[in-house]
């Protein structure tokens, strides 16, 4: 996959955190990518909103895959009364545990305690068309003259990685 396709989003990231330490906000993994998150030391808390709640985390206009909501313990409710419907879910990863986030899942991090966490995004048919559909939001604000045929382009290789999955071939 080109790499500009990505947008600039990061596949394989290493986060270290202090106790109290979060992610600064609530997001779904840019690109609709799906996420293996693995905890290597220390515990992290996540938090998880289905995407058919996507209507009360008030995304970010211009950027989707960000909430306008920071806080989701202790959510502004006069400023974002919509939330009250999601029903976030909060856990634990502990050292030598891996986390699937599947993609467009509502998710932040809080870590309980210093740690070490491994994150890798990863692409495949079942996310694919979320994928195309980013791709072409991206596209159609920066250079709308090439988003027709980059659409064009990603079906096609849609169509081969499927018929790859489907012998058990991975690219």
């Amino acid at each position: 996959m080109p790499k500009r396709f990505l947008g600039g989003a990061n596949t394989l990231e290493v986060f270290f955190g202090s106790p109290g330490g979060q992610f600064p906000y609530v997001h779904y993994d840019y690109m609709c990518l799906h996420a293996y998150i693995t905890q290597l030391y220390g515990q992290k808390e996540f938090t998880v909103i289905p995407p058919d709640q996507t209507p009360y985390v008030y995304p970010l206009p211009g950027n989707s895959w960000v909430s306008e909501v920071n806080d989701v313990k202790s959510p502004d409710l006069d400023k974002f009364p919509l939330f009250a419907k999601a029903t976030p879910v909060s856990f634990v990863v502990e050292p030598g545990e891996t986390l699937f986030i599947p993609c467009g899942w509502w998710h932040t991090a809080r870590s309980l305690t210093p740690t070490i966490s491994v994150a890798l995004d990863c692409l495949n048919a079942s996310n694919w068309k979320n994928f195309m559909s980013e791709v072409d939001m991206n596209l159609r604000q920066r250079k709308p003259q090439l988003a027709k045929a980059v659409q064009s382009y990603l079906s096609m290789a849609g169509n081969v990685l499927k018929a790859f999955e489907k012998v058990g071939v991975t690219v």
